[in-house]
């Protein structure tokens, strides 16, 4: 999570960025969730990270938190 948060998951990609334009978004939108579930997942204690272990999204952690609270 925190390679996550700090932008340095890229950093195992021995490719480079991506050529075309629709590759960079695609990348930028990764790189933002990956940023965002990082934030929500570092700030849980571990009763918290438990019930959103299993999420695939920041969206579907964030909505099952509020469901729970």
């Amino acid at each position: 999570m925190v390679h996550g948060l700090r932008d340095l998951n890229d950093m195992a990609d021995k490719i480079g960025n991506p050529t075309d334009a629709e590759d960079r978004e695609l990348a930028l939108l990764k790189r933002r969730e990956t940023k965002a579930s990082a934030i929500i997942g570092l700030t849980l204690g571990s009763q918290q990270l438990q019930q959103v272990s299993r999420c695939k999204i920041t969206a579907e952690m964030w909505s099952t938190l509020q469901g729970v609270y």
